[in-house]
């Protein structure tokens, strides 16, 4: 009996379930963000800039 076929399905699943939660705590953390910006002080504001800013360098120094 070949098990490989239900190995592929298995961890096709588990995969999906993991981009699943990803995707949703992301879409969480967003609304949450949303909702906390507009109640920051300037400094928290400009942390919170400086932090997207080394995300996207960082982002982009890795990519390629």
């Amino acid at each position: 009996m070949n098990s490989e076929p239900i190995s592929y399905v298995l961890i096709s699943i588990g995969i999906a379930l993991i981009i699943a939660l990803i995707a949703g705590m992301s879409i969480y953390g967003m609304f949450k963000l949303i909702r906390a910006v507009p109640q920051m002080t300037t400094k928290q504001f400009l942390v919170f800039l400086i932090g997207v800013a080394v995300f996207i360098l960082a982002l982009g120094v890795f990519l390629p």
